[in-house]
């Protein structure tokens, strides 16, 4: 869902003027113990602290489900964490310009994923479901945090090893679910999954539908009739469904799938609580893979 709240923005942004004013900002008054790291979304949170581990301290400051990232108002703490931190690992392309807006405004390194994957603006900014995502992030928080604290080079090396060896597992079954997946056709009402399917091969129906969905804009009248043929000749194989942004058209769309026995897959934005991101991406595509059984 894109949706921009530049009021709160604002806002946010004088928050961090308030906390440095106020002193909070203590990056060039003391050396910090351990490097203080802020991570935009849970599942960034999840991957710096592996590489982590207990040589920094990590904060993840969106880790629900019952949060939309683009309409996110920082507190007071937020903006905190935000002056104090030493590293600031966020996911760009537009998605939560709030993040960003506070590491520049404070002069904080980040690490943004948009320009690991060589993010071109316009482009699907769902980075996380992008398969080769965890990789490069690992590697890269394995570089900067080595930069950044030497003394522990080693052990962030070790670490980041250990996550890469633990996403092999999903690493071979994107490997499977390429071989099920080429050529197949889907329908989405929004793009959030793209990312992953369509780099498996799986291809997308009606994009303009789920942009207007995601824009939160009608989609056309001829993209609607367009949707209800295609399942109702079962031309495509699943529809996938953000729950977490409704609308009539949409669930009109939904109930015509479940009608017609198309099934429906569920997927968040945000990482659902109690579960890995390595965990909750092979669920998602062992659901997508059952559907093609």
């Amino acid at each position: 869902m894109k949706k921009k709240t530049w009021i709160g923005l604002a806002a946010g942004l004088v928050l961090v003027g308030l906390a440095i004013g106020c002193g909070w900002h203590q990056q060039q008054s003391r050396k910090q113990a351990r490097p203080q790291i802020v991570a935009s979304l849970d599942f960034y949170g999840e991957i710096t602290q592996a590489v982590a581990g207990n040589d920094a301290d990590v904060t993840t400051i969106i880790h629900s489900t019952r949060i939309d990232p683009h309409d996110y108002e920082p507190t007071a703490s937020v903006a905190r964490k935000f002056s104090e931190a030493d590293l600031v690992v966020n996911n760009g392309a537009g998605y939560d310009t709030w993040s960003t807006r506070f590491a520049h405004q404070v002069k904080v390194p980040m690490i943004t994923v948009a320009k690991l994957l060589n993010y071109r603006t316009g482009a699907n900014e769902h980075l996380w479901f992008r398969p080769d995502m965890a990789r490069k992030l690992t590697d890269a928080l394995v570089h900067k945090l080595s930069a950044l604290d030497s003394k522990h080079r080693h052990a962030y090396e070790r670490r980041g090893q250990e996550y890469l060896q633990k996403l092999q597992s999903l690493t071979s079954l994107q490997h499977l679910a390429r071989t099920k997946l080429r050529g197949v056709h889907y329908l989405t009402t929004e793009p959030v999954y793209d990312n992953t399917l369509t780099r498996l091969g799986a291809q997308s129906q009606l994009p303009d539908f789920a942009n207007a969905v995601e824009e939160e804009t009608d989609p056309r009248a001829s993209d609607i009739k367009t949707w209800h043929k295609l399942i109702r000749k079962r031309q495509v194989a699943f529809v996938i469904n953000n729950p977490q942004n409704s609308s009539k058209t949409v669930e009109q769309a939904i109930a015509d799938a479940k009608k017609y026995h198309v099934p429906v897959i569920n997927v968040t934005e945000t990482k659902p609580a109690h579960t890995t991101y390595i965990a909750w991406q092979k669920a998602l595509l062992r659901e997508v893979m059952r559907t093609l059984n």
